[in-house]
């Protein structure tokens, strides 16, 4: 099936302080050697069941299981350890870094540890405009018209993803709309969970188009899913130049799955095929086509601008 797709006071009460806070914690992660299997096994058949790669999901869960059947879990007793080292495996074994495992319930809200980033737009001294993608979630869909409309004069714009984590697709073609002359199709997504494949198309924007100007994208290898797809098919599209890091490659999906003993996994379920190219950045990550540390980033592609411009 082909759809399309658009735009968390005496010695023994100070005996009783000191002896509570060590006793707890470790009483609220104790895992049973059962229970530890039990996990172990659910990964194992939701990664069978529903990986978006079904020949290496079978490898990669016969390969957990060949691991609990010589014990290799067997002494484990802490959950969030036992998440931890899953969680390594799985992406080891799948080089697939959209693997995870989490402490809390599938239905609670996801923990993000990372800190919030904010988006926003500057003209710098030379002329040229800054935008900044703290990620592609709800708050920056109300700014993103706002945003390139302060920048639509600018003889040059660079876009700023760094260490940006991701978000929502729908956003990414939104701001991908206002760079490109006519709604287009940037590649496929397919999805394992229900054997589907949509178009992903940029919609015509609400706010104005940046056209004919160059347009620069700094990455970092904290760039991530969404932001690195942005990067990514623009880049196959020659519409933008990629200054920066290799970013992280994770280009799939991921939907939660409990295992359990209040444990969740979080298992890629699709993956992107671009017009251009015929496959994705996942496990690769953006190349730039300017590589420099990512710190440096701005500043090549301000002298990398001023060059274009010049010509």
């Amino acid at each position: 099936m082909m759809e399309t797709l658009g735009a968390a006071g005496g010695t023994a009460a100070a005996a009783m302080v000191l002896i509570l806070p060590l006793v707890a914690p470790l009483q609220a992660q104790d895992l049973s050697p059962q229970s530890a299997a039990r996990v172990v096994a659910a990964a194992a058949d939701s990664t069978e069941r529903g990986y978006v790669f079904p020949d290496l999901g079978h490898v990669v869960a016969d390969t957990l299981r060949a691991r609990a059947a010589r014990g290799e879990y067997a002494g484990m007793r802490d959950r969030a350890a036992l998440a931890a080292r899953l969680t390594a495996e799985l992406r080891a074994l799948g080089n697939d870094r959209h693997f995870a495992i989490r402490e809390g319930d599938a239905a609670a809200p996801t923990r993000n540890a990372r800190p919030r980033r904010t988006s926003g737009a500057e003209i710098l001294p030379d002329g040229i405009g800054h935008l900044r993608i703290g990620a592609f979630n709800p708050e920056f869909m109300g700014q993103l018209v706002p945003l390139v409309s302060r920048l639509s004069e600018a003889p040059a714009l660079i876009v700023d993803v760094r260490d940006c984590p991701g978000g929502s697709a729908e956003l990414m073609l939104a701001l991908a709309g206002h760079l490109l002359p006519e709604r287009t199709l940037l590649g496929t997504m397919y999805s394992r969970e229900d054997d589907s494949t949509v178009e992903l198309w940029t919609e015509a924007p609400a706010g104005p188009r940046y056209l004919g100007r160059p347009v620069f994208v700094l990455t970092s290898r904290g760039t991530f899913s969404a932001c690195e797809a942005f990067a990514y098919h623009l880049q196959a599209l020659r519409r933008v130049t990629v200054v920066g890091d290799t970013t992280g490659g994770g280009a799939h999906r991921v939907r939660e799955v409990g295992l359990g003993e209040n444990l969740t996994m979080m298992l890629p379920y699709t993956r992107v095929r671009n017009v251009v190219t015929g496959t994705d950045w996942e496990g690769t990550g953006v190349i730039p086509n300017l590589a420099v540390p990512s710190e440096r980033a701005l500043d090549a592609a301000r002298e990398a601008a001023r060059q274009a411009l010049r010509h």
